[in-house]
């Protein structure tokens, strides 16, 4: 795993939608900053955001719904 990776993803996010909800990871919804800032600071959450961003399994279908709600409130 390397914060490459993560970079790499985070890049790709368009600027305006690095505050939004976006991860979701123990009950919490993540923006890219967040997971970012996470990551950086190599703490337990941010390797399991980093985790689930490598294996690409990012959200289900319930979860979209969840992060639809979050960014409308």
């Amino acid at each position: 795993m390397s914060l490459s990776t993560v970079l790499k993803w985070y890049n790709k996010i368009p600027p305006a939608e690095r505050d939004m909800p976006l991860i979701p990871y123990g009950g919490k919804l993540y923006s890219p900053n967040e997971v970012l800032r996470e990551v950086r600071a190599n703490t337990p959450v941010g390797k399991a955001l980093q985790a689930v961003i490598e294996a690409g399994h990012l959200t289900s279908y319930q979860t979209l719904k969840e992060i639809a709600k979050a960014r409308l409130i």
